[in-house]
């Protein structure tokens, strides 16, 4: 089964190398991606694996985790991903105890998005945008994809504004774009009856936000995607 997974990770990569701004997703798993953050500054990627591991029936679970990166006042934040079976189960909790901190968990919001012109507004059947399928996502230019960036100015082909890239937790049209899903994902719970919605009121996914929340992107939905992060963007900074 180890030497599957290993083969499955070298035909991945190789794929990716070739294809420059595309990314490969395992086909036949079920997975579920889940950010954390306020965690101690202290706190360390063993520790963090240790209380998952303890919450709940997640001792088999094959759990996979980013960095540990900066978060807001003062603190860290990671993410990990597992299979959605055990995802659930750790989401059950309101939060995961590391040490003095107490992180908060959320899903990795799924943002669709057109796949010719990198809009949020329509898909690519729609699409009468540019094509830019063959861009640099990172400073929006033909010529080169992503892995060759050689630039000295990061800038975003889909909001036109410098400083990020296509994809970013910067990009206002992605903020838009995430704050309309949760804002659907709100009232749809709200028009659910009561005996259906989900125990409790999952905080976690219904608090009202705005455009300013900094968003999470997730392109699960496919199985290529243009690559629109950074390693750090990838696992939702």
């Amino acid at each position: 089964m180890e030497n599957n997974k290993t083969e499955i990770q070298k035909i991945k990569k190789a794929i990716e190398d070739i294809a420059g701004n595309m990314r490969v997703k395992e086909a036949g798993r079920d997975l579920e991606t889940i950010h954390m953050r306020g965690l101690d500054t202290t706190a360390t990627k063993e520790e963090i694996m240790e209380s998952i591991k303890k919450t709940g029936d997640l001792h088999t679970a094959d759990i996979r985790m980013s960095e540990l990166r900066p978060n807001t006042r003062n603190t860290q934040a990671v993410t990990i991903t597992l299979e959605r079976t055990k995802a659930e189960e750790l989401l059950k909790h309101p939060y995961l105890r590391v040490g003095f901190s107490r992180a908060n968990m959320e899903r990795k919001i799924n943002v669709p998005r057109c796949r010719k012109c990198w809009a949020y507004e329509h898909s690519e059947k729609d699409c009468k945008g540019p094509n830019r399928q063959n861009t640099c996502y990172k400073c929006g230019k033909e010529g080169h994809l992503a892995k060759k960036f050689v630039e000295t100015e990061i800038s975003c082909p889909v909001c036109q504004e410098v400083g990020h890239r296509a994809g970013s937790a910067r990009c206002m049209a992605f903020c838009r774009a995430i704050s309309q899903i949760r804002y659907q994902a709100n009232r749809d719970q709200n028009e659910m009856p009561q005996e259906n919605r989900l125990e409790g009121g999952d905080s976690r996914n219904t608090e009202p936000l705005t455009t300013a929340t900094p968003p999470r992107i997730s392109h699960n939905t496919t199985t290529f995607y243009p690559a629109f992060n950074s390693r750090q963007e990838e696992y939702g900074q």
